[in-house]
């Protein structure tokens, strides 16, 4: 029989939702939460990096772990989030074989056995917002677990078997989801102990590839590429980003959504990442710094890698070569939203018009490129408009969107470029 979340009473519920159908504004999250009576401990991620059976990415999704003082029930829980039931899950013990609170708070990062077994992307701890100390929670979850299995290996064999799976890995005989999945073979300890150490060799190979490929870049002289999407929430920014970017870097893409350090996952990857997507971007993507975005969407960012603040010294960042930028800002509201607190702005906005390659505005029907008018000091329509291309995909699943059709019908490529411009300089001439 199934389980009726309305008679259910619980004291840990996690309530998880797509971030494109979340029926309140993410900035209001901590308003909601502040309002939940007897809120004992709460901790909440958006999930950016999942992907599904297919090795496809998943659309972003917040997860919030709940642990109240008494019990409440599903329907008193989801109201605060002013959305339906089934959107929670109890974590209480006696609800769910292997679901407790502490599962519950650790699955926000993916630590728990079965997470790490199905070789989910593992999240940093830094990610997850909370109103207690996570990061020790995380640590002290470890230390129990290594306790509880450390008489499974002797210590010598421990190390002769972790220094194999590291060199394998090294050798590129195991990607990184390999090599942790057998650390968690020999025991939970040894997985706790030699992760650090697995990472570190990870960061190292992406060290030595990711200077081969600015050495490359340097050779070619070609600028990054950066592609801003705006347009109303659900017209598919996303999906077009990804589609796009997906035609010439399937394998070597990087996905970071809305979160407090949207690049820290570039450490936690083992491919060398040459196209990102930077999906919902804010001010607050950036350190509300401009200059520190003006840094990271330089053209030629590669030749002075070193020059760019702490938070970007990343090694996967200097090899990108696409960038996409969703957002719901036109490039001048975009622009705006970095000194909304002071009126002095120490950077123009044709800064970051010289830096965007290429913009498009998505509506629920059509896609239009826009380009800067320099007399008006804003972006206008520039050519025809062509029908949405995700609208299309979304009704014939079979349809791809194809890159080379996709420049022909639009003014991406060199041709259609320079016909157009003709005659945007012609008609307003």
């Amino acid at each position: 029989m199934a389980e009726n979340k309305t008679q259910i009473r619980s004291r840990a519920w996690m309530y998880t939702q797509s971030m494109s159908h979340l029926p309140f504004k993410f900035s209001d999250i901590q308003r909601r939460l502040s309002h939940i009576s007897g809120l004992k401990r709460y901790a909440y991620i958006v999930h950016d990096q999942d992907r599904n059976k297919k090795n496809e990415l998943i659309a972003p999704h917040l997860h919030v772990m709940l642990e109240t003082k008494n019990p409440m029930s599903a329907h008193s829980m989801i109201k605060h989030f002013s959305d339906q039931e089934q959107y929670l899950e109890s974590f209480s013990k006696y609800n769910k074989k292997g679901s407790n609170v502490n599962n519950g708070f650790s699955y926000l990062i993916h630590r728990t056995t079965s997470a790490i077994k199905e070789s989910k992307f593992r999240y940093d701890y830094h990610d997850v917002v909370s109103n207690f100390d996570y990061g020790a929670f995380i640590q002290q979850i470890s230390q129990a677990v290594q306790k509880a299995s450390s008489h499974m290996v002797s210590k010598k064999d421990e190390t002769l078997l972790a220094n194999q799976i590291l060199d394998n890995f090294a050798d590129g005989k195991l990607s990184k989801t390999q090599a942790e999945k057998e650390l968690l073979n020999i025991n939970g300890h040894t997985l706790g102990s030699w992760l650090n150490k697995l990472d570190m060799v990870n960061a190292g190979i992406l060290s030595l590839k990711s200077e081969t490929a600015r050495l490359n870049m340097i050779k070619e002289n070609k600028p990054v590429i950066v592609i801003y999407i705006y347009g109303k929430s659900g017209t598919g920014k996303s999906s077009l980003a990804r589609n796009l970017a997906n035609q010439k870097y399937p394998d070597h893409l990087y996905f970071t959504g809305p979160r407090e350090h949207p690049f820290d996952g570039l450490n936690s990857i083992d491919y060398l990442a040459e196209a990102m997507i930077i999906d919902e971007a804010r001010s607050s993507t950036f350190g509300q710094s401009y200059s520190e975005m003006l840094q990271l969407l330089d053209p030629y960012r590669y030749l002075f890698l070193r020059e760019l603040p702490a938070r970007y010294h990343n090694a996967s960042i200097s090899s990108i070569k696409q960038i996409y930028i969703t957002s719901v800002l036109n490039p001048k509201q975009f622009y705006n939203s970095f000194f909304w607190k002071r009126s002095n702005k120490d950077d123009p906005f044709e800064q970051l018009v010289r830096r965007l390659t290429i913009v498009i505005y998505l509506t629920n029907d059509h896609l239009q490129q826009m380009i800067f008018d320099p007399i008006e000091k804003k972006y206008v329509p520039y050519g025809l408009p062509m029908n949405n291309p995700i609208k299309q995909l979304n009704l014939h699943q079979t349809t791809k969107v194809k890159l080379s059709q996709f420049l022909e019908k639009t003014s991406l490529n060199s041709s259609n470029q320079k016909k157009r411009k003709d005659n945007y300089e012609q008609k307003n001439t």
